[in-house]
Protein backbone atom coordinates (compact mmCIF):
# COMPACT_ATOMS: atom_id res chain seq x y z
CA UNK A 1 0.00 0.00 0.00
CA UNK A 2 1.31 3.44 -0.88
CA UNK A 3 0.26 6.28 1.41
CA UNK A 4 0.72 9.71 -0.14
CA UNK A 5 1.05 12.37 2.55
CA UNK A 6 2.47 9.76 4.93
CA UNK A 7 3.92 12.34 7.32
CA UNK A 8 0.56 14.04 7.77
CA UNK A 9 -2.13 14.10 10.40
CA UNK A 10 -4.56 11.80 8.58
CA UNK A 11 -1.94 9.06 8.44
CA UNK A 12 -1.02 9.22 12.11
CA UNK A 13 -4.56 9.61 13.48
CA UNK A 14 -6.61 7.45 11.11
CA UNK A 15 -4.80 5.44 8.46
CA UNK A 16 -2.13 3.64 10.49
CA UNK A 17 -4.40 2.93 13.48
CA UNK A 18 -6.99 1.53 11.04
CA UNK A 19 -4.35 -0.58 9.34
CA UNK A 20 -3.29 -1.85 12.75
CA UNK A 21 -6.85 -2.94 13.48
CA UNK A 22 -6.96 -4.85 10.20
CA UNK A 23 -3.61 -6.42 11.08
CA UNK A 24 -4.83 -7.38 14.55
CA UNK A 25 -7.86 -9.09 13.02
CA UNK A 26 -5.65 -10.93 10.51
CA UNK A 27 -7.39 -9.16 7.63
CA UNK A 28 -4.26 -8.01 5.77
CA UNK A 29 -2.46 -10.12 3.16
CA UNK A 30 0.54 -12.08 4.38
CA UNK A 31 3.08 -9.98 2.44
CA UNK A 32 1.44 -6.60 3.05
CA UNK A 33 3.86 -3.65 2.84
CA UNK A 34 3.32 0.04 3.57
CA UNK A 35 5.26 2.62 1.58
CA UNK A 36 4.88 6.19 2.79
CA UNK A 37 5.44 9.10 0.41
CA UNK A 38 5.51 12.77 1.39
CA UNK A 39 7.54 15.93 0.92
CA UNK A 40 8.90 15.83 4.48
CA UNK A 41 12.56 14.71 4.37
CA UNK A 42 12.66 11.46 6.40
CA UNK A 43 14.84 8.39 6.09
CA UNK A 44 13.16 4.97 6.35
CA UNK A 45 14.33 4.76 9.96
CA UNK A 46 13.04 8.24 10.86
CA UNK A 47 9.67 7.40 9.32
CA UNK A 48 9.43 4.14 11.28
CA UNK A 49 10.31 5.89 14.54
CA UNK A 50 7.74 8.62 13.93
CA UNK A 51 5.02 6.11 13.10
CA UNK A 52 5.83 3.99 16.14
CA UNK A 53 5.50 7.07 18.33
CA UNK A 54 2.21 7.96 16.65
CA UNK A 55 0.84 4.45 17.15
CA UNK A 56 1.84 4.56 20.81
CA UNK A 57 -0.10 7.81 21.13
CA UNK A 58 -3.23 6.52 19.40
CA UNK A 59 -3.22 2.81 20.36
CA UNK A 60 -2.53 0.74 23.46
CA UNK A 61 -1.20 -2.14 21.36
CA UNK A 62 2.49 -2.90 20.91
CA UNK A 63 2.38 -5.94 18.59
CA UNK A 64 2.35 -3.83 15.42
CA UNK A 65 5.44 -1.92 16.54
CA UNK A 66 7.65 -4.85 15.53
CA UNK A 67 5.82 -5.29 12.23
CA UNK A 68 6.38 -1.62 11.33
CA UNK A 69 10.14 -2.22 11.60
CA UNK A 70 10.18 -4.77 8.81
CA UNK A 71 7.25 -3.98 6.56
CA UNK A 72 7.26 -0.24 6.00
CA UNK A 73 9.36 2.27 4.14
CA UNK A 74 9.38 5.92 3.22
CA UNK A 75 10.27 7.94 0.16
CA UNK A 76 10.50 11.70 -0.13
CA UNK A 77 8.28 12.89 -2.97
CA UNK A 78 9.29 15.55 -5.45
CA UNK A 79 7.54 18.89 -5.55
CA UNK A 80 5.72 19.39 -8.83
CA UNK A 81 4.20 22.51 -10.30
Amino acid sequence: MVIFGASGDLTKRKLLPSLYELFARDMLPENFVILGVARTPFSDEEFRIQQKDNLKAFLNHTEMMNVVDWESGYRKGEKYG
